[in-house]
């Protein structure tokens, strides 16, 4: 039977609250029952993503990272957070490009900025690991005080 809206509203914040207390599995469960309702949000999509990486299942992860930039090229945290699988996988270079498109969405992406870093660190690539520090440094100088 068909969800109505209030039931994926419903059983969205559920999957909030599960993935809050750390039920990351069962926070899945709900989240796929609106995700087969039809769901046209990339936000379910990015979510879902970031519960798989929350669980190690990082190829699973950019599976849903792609729907939600397939959905919306726009976001920044999408392709942030598939980066950070990316790394995860060892694939440095490709989570450079992802935090390269981050930067590019959101200049002020102080994180993709750091985890670039870390990626280009991964390939020895060490002065633009410097580059990225300083322009990391630049957006918080707080950051390494």
């Amino acid at each position: 039977h068909l969800m109505t809206c209030l039931d994926r509203l419903i059983c969205f914040q559920i999957a909030i609250y599960l993935s809050f207390v750390r039920r990351k599995q069962e926070a899945l469960v709900y989240l796929n029952l609106v995700i087969q309702c039809g769901s046209t949000f990339p936000e379910y999509h990015e979510f879902r993503g970031e519960l798989f990486t929350g669980i190690g299942e990082h190829q699973r992860a950019i599976e849903c990272y792609n729907k939600a930039i397939e959905m919306n090229f726009q976001n920044p945290k999408a392709y942030y957070n598939k980066g950070i699988s990316l790394h995860e996988l060892n694939k440095f270079q490709q989570a450079i490009e992802c935090y390269e498109a981050a930067i590019d969405l959101d200049p002020q992406f102080l994180n993709a900025y750091v985890n670039k870093a870390h990626s280009l660190d991964s390939l020895g690539e060490y002065q633009q690991v410097i580059d990225c520090c300083d322009r990391a440094i630049e957006l918080n100088p707080r950051l390494f005080s």
